[in-house]
């Protein structure tokens, strides 16, 4: 790919914003740029050493999959803001003082990922929703503020339509993604919110997930 007359391919651009965050002292990882570049469902990767080098694993190929994925996958804005800055501060906190319980959920959240890795090659959607409500629990616990009132009342309350959901990101708010137990409109998750205060503020979209990820193509010289 070639952008501004420089070339260069995703592992590249993976690395170097990964590099720009940390100049910038946002802290953050790898994640972002591994699910916004790469199509499809994929794992990503990392070893434990310097220098980082981030790999990923395609999980699944079959269209029907990623089309009934998509039917059961609702994006809800929460209308709830938050700066992810200072919620990974928290973390780092969080981990440098060694507690058993936080480095003990830390290894967790690792094992969790790779075992939804394997429910996504099973085609699973009920032990994908299980790793996603595991998941926000443990981040839960080493991120204290993670989950904003608000929020907890609409997880509350979309909860017996939900395999599992969990706040984007590190949480605190911004947009909620939802496993649903069976396709559902948007239309039908708006009004399982409607009595929740602050609902005006909820926006609910439907999802479709892009298997080709970003791509460069070449414009036309005029």
């Amino acid at each position: 790919m070639t952008a501004c007359g420089f070339a260069s391919d995703t592992s590249s651009i993976i690395h170097a914003v990964l590099l720009v965050e940390q100049m910038l002292t946002t802290g953050g990882g790898w994640q972002d740029q591994v699910g916004g570049l790469l199509g499809g469902i994929k794992v990503g990767r990392s070893k434990a050493k310097l220098p980082l080098r981030v790999t990923n694993e395609t999980l699944v190929t079959s269209s029907r999959f990623y089309a009934t994925f998509a039917d059961h996958l609702e994006l809800v804005y929460t209308g709830q803001p938050r700066l992810a800055r200072n919620l990974l501060q928290n973390v780092i906190r969080n981990y440098y003082t060694k507690q058993q319980v936080v480095v003990r959920n830390f290894h967790d959240i690792r094992e969790n990922a790779e075992q939804c890795a394997e429910a996504c090659k099973r085609e699973d959607l009920k032990a994908i929703g299980h790793h996603i409500n595991r998941c926000w629990c443990q981040k839960k616990l080493i991120t204290s503020g993670c989950e904003q009132q608000k929020c907890a009342k609409i997880i509350a309350a979309l909860a017996p339509y939900a395999l599992g959901q969990a706040l984007a990101g590190v949480g605190g708010g911004g947009f909620l993604y939802v496993l649903t137990t069976k396709p559902y409109t948007k239309e039908f998750i708006a009004s399982a919110l409607s009595d929740e205060q602050g609902a005006q503020n909820i926006t609910v979209y439907n999802v479709e997930i892009d298997k080709e990820g970003m791509v460069f193509r070449t414009a036309p010289v005029n």
